[in-house]
């Protein structure tokens, strides 16, 4: 692919996100040197909100959700907490920073889907938050050494339970 046909994926990408995110009144602003929207969202519970990277590349989009509160210690259990929520997951994933203690939501998506279907956007925005909101209960408890991973999944697994029964989130 020629570079200008590149760079014109990423202006239509870059255009369609924008519109995504004017729509729903989101506020944000744009790098254009690199290529980044920065945003957030507010979660429900236990942390107030999460911040939003959103990079365009070449060939993909990436949303890194990110946490505003680090960890300090409990590595090793808080590790295993974000392995196991990893474990199955089809849209994102966990990652954790040992070296600042900082934990965030990836979601990569191929420009290719972004063009095919606006409705892909919404996924690429919304999916990170509700993964946050779904595990930052468990995450905390493992922050601050209240629970152990088995224990502060178990948590997160039946509050995700409850509230898919009662269709609240």
């Amino acid at each position: 692919m020629e570079k200008e046909e590149v760079e014109a994926r990423k202006r239509e990408v870059k255009e369609r996100i924008e519109a995504f995110m004017k729509g729903h009144e989101w506020k944000y602003d744009y790098d254009e040197k690199h290529g980044v929207f920065l945003s957030g969202v507010g979660l429900k519970k236990y942390v107030s909100s999460l911040q939003y990277v959103i990079g365009i590349k070449d060939t993909h989009v990436i949303n890194h959700a990110i946490l505003p509160i680090r960890a300090k210690k409990h590595f090793k259990r808080l590790v295993e907490f974000l392995c196991r929520a990893n474990f199955g997951l089809i849209f994102g994933n966990f990652e954790f920073d040992y070296r600042d203690g900082e934990i965030r939501y990836k979601l990569e998506m191929s420009l290719d889907a972004i063009l095919a279907d606006d409705m892909n956007i919404g996924l690429l925005l919304y999916k990170p938050a509700i993964m946050m909101d779904r595990y930052v209960k468990g995450i905390v408890q493992v922050m601050t050494g209240a629970l152990k991973a088995p224990e502060a999944m178990a948590l997160c697994e039946n509050d995700h339970e409850e509230h898919a029964d009662t269709g609240e989130d």
